[in-house]
């Protein structure tokens, strides 16, 4: 299981006291199975009514494991655990989120004597919203915070790591083997390790380059004070010239002997030697700049880091290669230049291409997906509003709808407002960044699975939540999009296929139950007659309403009417996952 950037980052302000004097009691819970936080949440008065009766919640909290739990299909960053009681007998609520903050359908059991574990399932689909609003009301703000800091202490470790690499670089130029660099290299060591566990980028082999730098160097400047130790200067005294002379090869001649080279291994030498191939090859390619032809950078990079890998010296003793011991802290510190020059190359060759649109190539260029900066490619001149090149940012490289961007000197709360403008602006406008927010979103499960549909549904009620007030009328936007979801992906007569259908006319259970949402979605939507039976309009296409009579106040059709005291903003109605 992938580690948990959001466990480790809260580790580090755990063990520094950070959280003593919060509202939330946050316990490190730490065994031989596995490593979690438990952040208890303050209870309030919350009842969830049903048709079965009315459950009063008696306790919370959010748990944050060191390794995410893949059991839901997805990489689960953290989930919401609510106890609630209802006559007398205990209730337990799951719902999980992943990376981005989407939310997965709520596990509800009962208590039960008759399970391993304690409790048995007990599902309540009619609880579905309500469980989910109790998640979404009382865990997001926490993670929110945590994950608002956790940028901050990136970017900050960031800075410090290029402040400290421009000093141990600026030494170098002086002196390899000298105190002064050995702690510049050991404050980057320092930063790298508090860096690694949080940052996306992978910094690893970085880290064991200058582990290794460094104790070369350390052991370069014991053996030079040892051999000061050894010869110490002649006492001196009152010398004749013809005296002096006669002792000077004395003194000459035993230095010659201790400053013997030491000799390298065979294995050594190609190790070095090897390192003047990469300095020849990276020299050649980064004089082409962006005429590079992606594999041949891809196979350089790929061969450094497993040149970089091999410092690690952890095949000693195991048959296999020999040990490398005296390798020349010259050639460490360029190998290491030549692994900063590539990849900044790479970095530079992927936001070509991404400006470029040429996409199947900028694909390739994975070891440098998360490392390149996104907000330099969004704030570039060439760069125009891209709902394709957008997509491949989230699809790849990590960007997250609900991600904070800064574009051209504006601070965006996320990327979903940015792309959604502001109320003054025209309908057409708004629509056109409805179809982008559609193409980015649910679009991305066209031709495959269409039970992902309501992940993606998902990611866009998350993202919402970011917008402004004025922008948060959720049922509308979802509304719209869902409209060109099922009018653009499923043919005239399929909807009414599945609206007759069973749950053994599917592969899956799963592939049944996303059929009948988009069929009350379609209904809801004005899109699909309400009779189930009705064949007449098997072969209707479905006409949009035109703006008028019931649209909302962004122009857009809205045909569900909601009820006296229903709301606008419950996750389902606003993304059409009803």
């Amino acid at each position: 299981m992938a580690n948990n950037r959001l466990f480790n980052f809260i580790e580090q302000q755990y063990h520094a006291g950070k959280y003593n004097e919060t509202l939330e009691k946050i316990q490190l819970i730490a065994n031989k199975e596995k490593s979690y936080f438990l952040i208890e949440l303050p209870v309030e008065e919350q009842v969830l009514k049903s048709t079965d009766g009315v459950f009063t919640l008696s306790s919370h909290h959010i748990s944050i494991h060191k390794k995410m739990n893949n059991s839901t299909a997805v990489l689960s960053e953290y989930h919401y655990t609510g106890f609630l009681e209802r006559a007398g007998v205990k209730y337990r609520l799951h719902v999980y989120f992943d990376t981005s903050d989407r939310m997965w359908e709520p596990q509800f059991s009962i208590e039960s004597k008759d399970t391993e574990t304690g409790w048995a399932n007990f599902p309540m689909p009619e609880l579905n919203q309500q469980f989910k609003q109790l998640a979404r009301t009382h865990a997001f703000p926490f993670i929110k915070q945590v994950k608002e800091e956790l940028k901050e202490r990136v970017d900050q470790l960031r800075a410090e790591h290029a402040q400290r690499d421009k000093l141990a670089s600026d030494l170098s130029a002086q002196s390899l083997v000298s105190e002064e660099y050995k702690e510049a290299l050991a404050a980057i060591e320092e930063t790298l390790v508090l860096l690694l566990p949080l940052d996306k980028q992978k910094r690893i082999n970085e880290l064991r380059l200058i582990s290794k730098m460094k104790s070369v160097i350390e052991e370069r400047l014991t053996k030079k004070v040892a051999a000061q130790a050894e010869s110490p200067p002649l006492p001196e005294e009152t010398k004749t010239e013809t005296d002096a002379d006669e002792e000077i090869p004395v003194t000459v001649a035993p230095v010659r002997k201790r400053r013997a080279r030491v000799k390298c291994s065979r294995e050594e030498k190609r190790f070095n030697q090897k390192i003047d191939d990469f300095k020849i090859q990276a020299d050649f390619l980064i004089s082409l700049k962006l005429d590079i032809e992606v594999e041949d950078l891809l196979k350089l990079y790929g061969s450094i880091q497993a040149h970089i890998v091999r410092l690690e010296d952890k095949t000693e003793g195991q048959g296999k290669r020999p040990k490398l011991k005296n390798i020349s802290i010259a050639k460490l510190a360029q190998l290491r230049a030549i692994e900063q020059n590539v990849r900044n190359c790479g970095e530079a060759l992927l936001h070509q291409l991404l400006l470029q649109k040429r996409f199947e190539e900028a694909e390739k260029l994975k070891p440098f997906h998360f490392s390149f900066s996104k907000e330099k490619l969004l704030n570039d001149p060439s760069y125009e509003k891209d709902t394709q090149l957008l997509q491949f940012l989230m699809t790849h490289c990590g960007l997250a709808l609900n991600h904070p961007i800064t574009i051209a000197g504006q601070n965006y709360d996320s990327l979903f407002v940015y792309l959604i403008p502001a109320q003054s602006e025209s309908i057409d406008s708004i629509e056109a960044a409805i179809e982008s927010l559609f193409s980015l979103t649910i679009g991305r499960v066209f031709n495959s699975d269409f039970s992902e549909w309501g992940e993606r549904t998902a990611e866009v009620r998350e993202a919402v939540q970011t917008a402004p007030s004025e922008l948060k009328d959720c049922f509308n936007i979802g509304s719209d999009i869902g409209y060109k979801f099922i009018l653009s992906q499923y043919p005239p007569g399929l909807l009414e296929e599945w609206a007759a259908s069973k749950p053994s006319d599917f592969k899956n259970r799963e592939g049944y139950e996303a059929a009948q949402k988009l069929v009350a979605a379609a209904k809801r939507l004005g899109m699909l007659e309400t009779s189930d039976s009705s064949n007449s309009n098997r072969n209707r296409q479905p006409q949009r309403p035109t703006r008028g009579q019931g649209t909302n106040p962004y122009g857009f059709h809205n045909s569900h009417q909601p009820k006296p005291g229903e709301s606008f903003d419950k996750a389902d109605q606003a993304c059409l996952l009803m």
